[in-house]
């Protein structure tokens, strides 16, 4: 498995649902609060949302016209498999499955640099100072190798990259700030290592395959699929899904929201937890509490969320390869939950040497200041759209 084009969501949804759960988750950081939220207490009972989010009538009303479309720019083409973006002032750069490359590209277009081969499924990327980090997931399920994912990480001017963490059980997701590397293990572990190097931290254990995660100031926190319903651990049991957070240096998890459907994709902002959930983005404070939903549509299990200048932007599909008039990337304002729908079916525009009738399928999402980067996993380009 893992290598047919049938997209972005077909095989990481088919990798992370034969991921084997535990016994008992990609945007720029947001800022953070002035003071850290509390820690539950070990008796504290874990916070049970009434039901899972759904679009409401209201929500669904605000949703307008599409505007005038934007222009975007085709940075990359012929990229099908591409499982992780992240952006520096200058460069985006991403992770290859179809051919085991890390590799960059200017913000402005030209030729893709690789800065990295040889990877065994490069998954997650960020970049902090010019450095690099990324996540190899290792062998998909089914392999008789279980713990040979890795973290790693390429300085500015080397030549080659260095293994921060090895022997990781499938290590799909994670991001970093001024001091560590935080990753999560769909096996069931939140874990931290220097960006320096050295010894490889547990923060918790025994979490049901964790597919998201996110750090502000003094926490991490991350989104779990849930567990799973049979013996072969290829399906999951309905609403089991939660989301969850533990201090920078450990300690007590905490958990913000349980009963979800399916939770992946994660961002933050001051007060909020926000994430995507069976085709519905959802939100909570970060301390615990009422669940929110934000919008949502099609019923893609997953979807890409980033924060930006009090908007979040996240993409919506509807069934797999129901394209184009089930595609689109949507704007959401936080405040007021007016959703515009800004790029829907735009990036045919403008590019026609590279178009492919109908292919448009937006996957992973990046946003920078001034821009928007998005990996159009159906036509197999990236695309750079202004902000």
């Amino acid at each position: 498995m893992g290598r047919e084009l049938e997209g972005y969501t077909v095989v990481l949804w088919a990798f992370l649902t034969s991921c084997q759960p535990s016994a008992g988750p990609l945007g720029p950081q947001q800022r953070a609060p002035s003071q850290p939220p509390p820690s539950h207490d070990a008796n504290t009972p874990e916070v049970e949302t009434d039901g899972a989010p759904t679009p409401s009538a209201a929500m669904d009303a605000s949703v307008s016209a599409p505007q005038p479309p934007l222009t975007p720019t085709v940075l990359v083409t012929g990229v099908h498999e591409i499982f992780g973006i992240a952006l520096s002032d200058d460069f985006v750069y991403f992770t290859r499955h179809d051919d085991d490359t890390v590799q960059r590209v200017a913000l402005n277009g030209g030729t893709p640099r690789v800065l990295a081969s040889g990877q065994d499924n490069p998954h997650a990327v960020a970049v902090s100072d010019g450095t690099v980090f990324w996540t190899n997931v290792g062998k998909w399920p089914g392999s008789s190798v279980a713990a040979d994912g890795s973290l790693m990480k390429l300085e500015p001017r080397a030549s080659s990259p260095v293994t921060l963490a090895k022997l990781l059980e499938r290590p799909i997701a994670l991001t970093v700030d001024a001091t560590h590397v935080y990753v999560a293990l769909t096996a069931g572990t939140i874990a931290k290592v220097p960006r320096s190097g050295g010894r490889l931290v547990v923060l918790a254990r025994r979490q049901a395959s964790p597919v998201g995660i996110a750090v502000d100031a003094h926490r991490v926190y991350w989104t779990s699929l849930g567990r799973a319903a049979d013996r072969d651990k290829r399906h999951l049991l309905p609403r089991s899904g939660s989301v969850r957070s533990v201090l920078k240096h450990g300690g007590t998890v905490s958990v913000i929201a349980t009963k979800q459907p399916e939770p992946t994709a994660i961002a933050l902002e001051s007060t909020h937890v926000y994430w995507s959930a069976a085709g519905t983005i959802a939100r909570a404070p970060k301390v615990g509490g009422r669940v929110e939903t934000m919008g949502g549509g099609a019923s893609d299990r997953r979807q890409s969320i980033v924060l930006h200048d009090g908007q979040l932007i996240y993409t919506i599909r509807g069934i797999i390869r129901a394209m184009p008039t089930a595609t689109s990337v949507v704007q959401l304002s936080m405040e007021t939950r007016t959703a515009r729908t800004r790029f829907a079916n735009a990036f045919d525009q403008g590019v026609a040497e590279v178009r492919l009738e109908g292919c448009f399928d937006p996957g992973p999402l990046a946003a920078g200041s001034d821009a928007l980067v998005i990996a159009d996993v159906g036509c197999g380009r990236l695309l750079r759209a202004d902000l």
